[in-house]
């Protein structure tokens, strides 16, 4: 996966939903242009099931930025150490939490409107869809359906 674009002073290009050049990856705080850029630090979330796709995000945290991990891989993250301790780059692993935290979420979502951006395949496919989320190519997240 390329890295994100960025413009001309090295902010992080996304458009009004804060979607970047690069599907399911989102952006805010200083590492982007427009009206969320008053946010003091910028954060990824890495959902990614790929080292490798998530090593590329990298070099778009800003100063101060936090890389938070959430996607489980058996590939390692590649990762600059300069980036790190010349940017006060941090890197974190999170898990899903407790359910307690999954209602919370659930709840704020539906209360928000928020919904998911995911990708359809019929069961009969999931071989495919496995593939496909693995390899990085999937658009956002592969759900499986019964019909």
């Amino acid at each position: 996966m390329p890295p994100v674009e960025l413009d001309e002073w090295g902010y992080i290009k996304t458009d009004e939903l804060l979607r970047t050049s690069q599907p399911g990856v989102f952006a805010c705080g200083d590492a982007k242009t427009g009206p969320i850029k008053q946010i003091a630090w910028a954060v990824v979330l890495a959902t990614a099931p790929s080292g490798k796709a998530m090593s590329s995000l990298l070099p778009g945290l800003t100063v101060n930025g936090t890389f938070v991990v959430v996607g489980a891989t058996q590939d390692p993250l590649e990762v600059s150490t300069a980036l790190l301790i010349l940017g006060r780059r941090s890197i974190k692993g999170w898990s899903a939490g407790t359910p307690s935290d999954s209602e919370d979420t659930l709840r704020f979502a539906e209360a928000a409107g928020v919904r998911p951006m995911i990708e359809k395949l019929p069961l009969e496919k999931a071989a495919e869809g496995y593939a496909r989320m693995m390899s990085g190519d999937a658009q956002y997240r592969v759900v499986l359906t019964m019909s």
